[in-house]
């Protein structure tokens, strides 16, 4: 029981992150392409500006996906009686 506790509490977390992540992206985005520019408005490096959107949306997806793997694995622990 404590387990599966655990594990819906972890996935509200996770969820939450990613919720937090998804919302923050835009202003995100928007220092990051002010902080290019700042740092040399001849080469705004593309590929480096393009590599850390990149790993922030995969950061942002990967925490939804795993708030709601553990929220539901949890649900369907308690639901069922099943235990790991």
């Amino acid at each position: 029981m404590e387990q599966q506790i655990f594990s819906f509490i972890f996935g509200l977390f996770c969820l939450g992150v990613g919720v937090v992540s998804a919302l923050l992206t835009p202003r995100i985005n928007r220092a990051r392409k002010a902080l290019t520019k700042s740092i040399s408005p001849d080469n705004p490096r593309r590929g480096l500006n393009a590599y850390g959107k990149i790993t922030y949306t995969a950061f942002t997806i990967i925490s939804l996906v795993m708030g709601v793997v553990f929220i539901a694995v949890s649900l369907f622990e308690l639901a069922t009686g099943v235990r790991r």
